[in-house]
Protein backbone atom coordinates (compact mmCIF):
# COMPACT_ATOMS: atom_id res chain seq x y z
CA UNK A 1 0.00 0.00 0.00
CA UNK A 2 2.77 2.40 0.93
CA UNK A 3 4.59 1.73 -2.34
CA UNK A 4 1.42 2.43 -4.33
CA UNK A 5 0.88 5.71 -2.49
CA UNK A 6 4.50 6.64 -3.15
CA UNK A 7 4.10 5.91 -6.86
CA UNK A 8 0.91 8.01 -6.99
CA UNK A 9 2.66 10.88 -5.20
CA UNK A 10 5.63 10.71 -7.54
CA UNK A 11 3.33 10.72 -10.56
CA UNK A 12 1.49 13.75 -9.20
CA UNK A 13 4.76 15.60 -8.65
CA UNK A 14 5.94 14.64 -12.14
CA UNK A 15 2.65 15.85 -13.64
CA UNK A 16 2.95 19.17 -11.83
CA UNK A 17 6.55 19.61 -13.00
CA UNK A 18 5.54 18.88 -16.61
CA UNK A 19 2.48 21.15 -16.46
CA UNK A 20 4.08 24.17 -14.76
CA UNK A 21 5.76 25.56 -17.90
CA UNK A 22 2.51 25.12 -19.87
CA UNK A 23 -0.03 26.65 -17.49
CA UNK A 24 -0.48 30.42 -17.71
CA UNK A 25 -1.48 32.55 -14.74
CA UNK A 26 -2.94 36.03 -15.18
CA UNK A 27 -2.21 38.91 -12.81
CA UNK A 28 -3.39 42.52 -12.73
CA UNK A 29 -1.42 45.15 -10.86
CA UNK A 30 -3.33 48.24 -9.74
CA UNK A 31 -0.83 50.92 -8.85
CA UNK A 32 -2.32 54.39 -8.91
CA UNK A 33 -5.93 55.48 -8.84
CA UNK A 34 -7.48 58.82 -8.08
CA UNK A 35 -8.81 61.87 -9.81
CA UNK A 36 -11.08 64.84 -9.26
CA UNK A 37 -14.38 65.68 -7.62
CA UNK A 38 -16.27 68.68 -9.02
CA UNK A 39 -19.63 69.89 -7.77
CA UNK A 40 -22.08 72.75 -8.24
CA UNK A 41 -25.61 73.33 -6.97
CA UNK A 42 -27.26 69.89 -6.83
CA UNK A 43 -24.94 67.87 -9.07
CA UNK A 44 -21.43 66.44 -8.76
CA UNK A 45 -18.93 64.86 -11.13
CA UNK A 46 -16.19 62.37 -10.38
CA UNK A 47 -13.36 61.86 -12.87
CA UNK A 48 -11.41 58.84 -11.63
CA UNK A 49 -8.37 57.19 -13.20
CA UNK A 50 -7.09 53.64 -13.25
CA UNK A 51 -4.08 52.39 -15.17
CA UNK A 52 -3.76 48.62 -14.62
CA UNK A 53 -0.77 46.56 -15.73
CA UNK A 54 -1.12 42.95 -16.85
CA UNK A 55 1.22 40.01 -16.35
CA UNK A 56 0.94 36.55 -17.90
CA UNK A 57 3.29 34.11 -16.20
CA UNK A 58 3.85 30.38 -16.51
CA UNK A 59 3.84 28.32 -13.35
CA UNK A 60 7.63 28.26 -13.32
CA UNK A 61 7.85 32.03 -13.81
CA UNK A 62 5.37 32.56 -10.98
CA UNK A 63 7.36 30.39 -8.61
CA UNK A 64 10.59 32.16 -9.56
CA UNK A 65 9.15 35.65 -9.21
CA UNK A 66 10.11 36.14 -5.50
CA UNK A 67 13.71 35.26 -6.38
CA UNK A 68 13.71 37.68 -9.31
CA UNK A 69 12.26 40.44 -7.15
CA UNK A 70 14.95 39.81 -4.53
CA UNK A 71 17.57 40.50 -7.22
CA UNK A 72 15.67 43.60 -8.46
CA UNK A 73 14.64 41.93 -11.72
CA UNK A 74 10.86 41.50 -11.43
CA UNK A 75 8.62 40.48 -14.29
CA UNK A 76 7.69 43.24 -16.72
CA UNK A 77 4.04 43.82 -17.70
CA UNK A 78 2.92 42.56 -21.09
CA UNK A 79 -0.28 44.61 -21.17
CA UNK A 80 -1.46 47.94 -19.84
CA UNK A 81 -4.58 50.02 -20.15
CA UNK A 82 -5.77 53.46 -19.20
CA UNK A 83 -9.33 53.96 -17.97
CA UNK A 84 -11.27 57.01 -16.89
CA UNK A 85 -14.51 56.45 -15.01
CA UNK A 86 -16.90 59.41 -15.15
CA UNK A 87 -19.68 59.50 -12.55
CA UNK A 88 -22.42 62.13 -12.49
CA UNK A 89 -24.43 62.33 -9.28
CA UNK A 90 -27.78 64.10 -8.87
CA UNK A 91 -30.48 63.78 -6.19
CA UNK A 92 -32.34 61.26 -8.37
CA UNK A 93 -29.65 59.28 -10.19
CA UNK A 94 -26.06 58.14 -10.55
CA UNK A 95 -24.83 58.05 -14.14
CA UNK A 96 -21.63 56.28 -15.08
CA UNK A 97 -19.56 56.16 -18.26
CA UNK A 98 -16.10 54.90 -19.16
CA UNK A 99 -13.37 56.32 -21.37
CA UNK A 100 -11.14 53.40 -22.37
CA UNK A 101 -8.15 55.66 -22.94
CA UNK A 102 -7.57 58.40 -20.40
CA UNK A 103 -4.00 59.27 -21.39
CA UNK A 104 -4.93 62.62 -22.87
CA UNK A 105 -8.03 63.46 -20.87
CA UNK A 106 -7.11 65.58 -17.87
CA UNK A 107 -7.11 69.13 -16.48
CA UNK A 108 -10.87 69.03 -15.87
CA UNK A 109 -11.90 72.64 -15.52
CA UNK A 110 -15.42 74.03 -15.06
CA UNK A 111 -15.93 77.38 -16.77
CA UNK A 112 -19.42 78.78 -16.52
CA UNK A 113 -21.79 75.89 -17.03
CA UNK A 114 -19.34 73.74 -19.00
CA UNK A 115 -16.60 71.29 -17.97
CA UNK A 116 -13.56 71.36 -20.25
CA UNK A 117 -10.55 69.06 -20.45
CA UNK A 118 -7.47 68.50 -22.53
CA UNK A 119 -7.87 65.78 -25.13
CA UNK A 120 -6.24 64.54 -28.35
CA UNK A 121 -6.38 67.42 -30.78
CA UNK A 122 -6.80 70.24 -28.28
CA UNK A 123 -9.65 71.07 -25.89
CA UNK A 124 -12.78 69.01 -25.29
CA UNK A 125 -15.99 69.73 -23.39
CA UNK A 126 -18.36 67.44 -21.55
CA UNK A 127 -21.63 67.12 -23.48
CA UNK A 128 -23.48 65.08 -20.88
CA UNK A 129 -22.54 61.77 -22.47
CA UNK A 130 -18.91 62.15 -23.56
CA UNK A 131 -16.08 64.59 -24.18
CA UNK A 132 -16.09 66.18 -27.63
CA UNK A 133 -13.55 68.43 -29.32
CA UNK A 134 -14.60 72.10 -29.33
CA UNK A 135 -14.35 74.45 -32.27
CA UNK A 136 -11.36 76.75 -32.67
CA UNK A 137 -13.56 79.74 -31.83
CA UNK A 138 -14.85 78.19 -28.60
CA UNK A 139 -11.33 77.17 -27.61
CA UNK A 140 -10.14 80.74 -28.12
CA UNK A 141 -13.01 82.17 -26.06
CA UNK A 142 -12.47 79.87 -23.08
CA UNK A 143 -8.72 80.49 -22.97
CA UNK A 144 -7.41 77.32 -24.59
CA UNK A 145 -4.99 74.78 -23.18
CA UNK A 146 -3.19 77.43 -21.14
CA UNK A 147 -6.35 78.10 -19.14
CA UNK A 148 -6.81 74.38 -18.46
CA UNK A 149 -3.22 73.85 -17.35
CA UNK A 150 -3.50 76.74 -14.90
CA UNK A 151 -6.37 74.94 -13.19
CA UNK A 152 -5.08 71.38 -13.53
CA UNK A 153 -4.37 70.61 -9.87
CA UNK A 154 -5.85 73.68 -8.24
CA UNK A 155 -8.53 73.10 -5.62
CA UNK A 156 -11.10 75.81 -5.16
CA UNK A 157 -14.43 76.53 -3.51
CA UNK A 158 -17.36 78.38 -5.05
CA UNK A 159 -15.61 79.70 -8.13
CA UNK A 160 -18.45 80.56 -10.51
CA UNK A 161 -20.48 78.24 -8.30
CA UNK A 162 -18.13 75.29 -8.78
CA UNK A 163 -15.89 73.59 -6.21
CA UNK A 164 -13.09 71.11 -6.79
CA UNK A 165 -11.21 68.54 -4.69
CA UNK A 166 -8.47 66.07 -5.53
CA UNK A 167 -8.74 62.37 -4.67
CA UNK A 168 -5.74 60.04 -4.56
CA UNK A 169 -5.26 56.39 -3.69
CA UNK A 170 -2.01 56.07 -1.77
CA UNK A 171 0.48 53.41 -0.75
CA UNK A 172 2.05 52.91 2.69
CA UNK A 173 4.89 55.36 2.03
CA UNK A 174 2.70 58.11 0.52
CA UNK A 175 0.68 60.87 2.09
CA UNK A 176 -2.97 61.30 1.09
CA UNK A 177 -4.19 64.63 -0.19
CA UNK A 178 -6.90 64.92 2.45
CA UNK A 179 -7.24 61.54 4.18
CA UNK A 180 -10.98 61.73 4.75
CA UNK A 181 -13.46 64.41 3.82
CA UNK A 182 -17.11 64.87 2.96
CA UNK A 183 -18.92 67.45 0.88
CA UNK A 184 -22.54 68.46 0.60
CA UNK A 185 -24.10 68.94 -2.81
CA UNK A 186 -27.21 71.06 -2.63
CA UNK A 187 -29.49 70.16 0.26
CA UNK A 188 -29.83 66.45 -0.45
CA UNK A 189 -26.52 64.83 -1.46
CA UNK A 190 -23.53 64.00 0.70
CA UNK A 191 -20.37 62.45 -0.72
CA UNK A 192 -17.84 60.81 1.59
CA UNK A 193 -14.26 60.23 0.42
CA UNK A 194 -11.70 58.05 2.20
CA UNK A 195 -8.17 58.12 0.79
CA UNK A 196 -5.67 55.37 1.48
CA UNK A 197 -5.46 51.76 0.40
CA UNK A 198 -8.23 51.08 -0.32
CA UNK A 199 -9.72 54.40 -1.40
CA UNK A 200 -13.48 54.74 -1.59
CA UNK A 201 -16.23 57.21 -2.48
CA UNK A 202 -19.65 56.75 -0.89
CA UNK A 203 -22.92 58.50 -1.58
CA UNK A 204 -25.74 59.38 0.81
CA UNK A 205 -29.13 60.54 -0.46
CA UNK A 206 -32.40 60.94 1.49
CA UNK A 207 -34.76 58.01 1.18
CA UNK A 208 -32.12 55.78 -0.42
CA UNK A 209 -29.58 53.33 1.05
CA UNK A 210 -25.98 54.51 1.18
CA UNK A 211 -24.20 53.65 -2.08
CA UNK A 212 -20.55 52.99 -2.78
CA UNK A 213 -19.81 54.59 -6.14
CA UNK A 214 -16.05 53.99 -6.34
CA UNK A 215 -13.59 51.63 -4.73
CA UNK A 216 -9.91 51.24 -5.54
CA UNK A 217 -7.35 48.98 -3.92
CA UNK A 218 -3.71 49.06 -4.93
CA UNK A 219 -1.90 45.75 -5.27
CA UNK A 220 -1.50 42.71 -7.50
CA UNK A 221 -4.28 40.14 -7.92
CA UNK A 222 -4.49 36.72 -9.54
CA UNK A 223 -7.48 36.84 -11.92
CA UNK A 224 -9.21 34.58 -14.39
CA UNK A 225 -8.34 34.71 -18.06
CA UNK A 226 -11.82 36.10 -18.79
CA UNK A 227 -11.36 38.91 -16.26
CA UNK A 228 -7.93 39.67 -17.68
CA UNK A 229 -9.26 39.94 -21.22
CA UNK A 230 -12.11 42.19 -20.11
CA UNK A 231 -9.60 44.68 -18.64
CA UNK A 232 -7.19 44.58 -21.59
CA UNK A 233 -9.74 44.37 -24.38
CA UNK A 234 -7.48 45.62 -27.17
CA UNK A 235 -4.77 43.01 -26.50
Amino acid sequence: MKSKMLIVALLLVLGIVVALPLVKFHFIKSDGGGGYLLWKNDEAYLFLYDRPFGYRLSGVEWLMEPVKEFFYAPATPVDDASHLTIVRVTPSSVGRSMEESALNLNSFTPLGGTIYSTCPGGVCKWTGAQFELVSDEEERKMGGLKQLMLNDRTEFTSTDGWSKRLIRAVGPEEAPVHGQFSIGVGNQIKIFVTEGNPTSVDLQRPGKPDERIWYYKRGTSLVSEAKYKSVFQSH
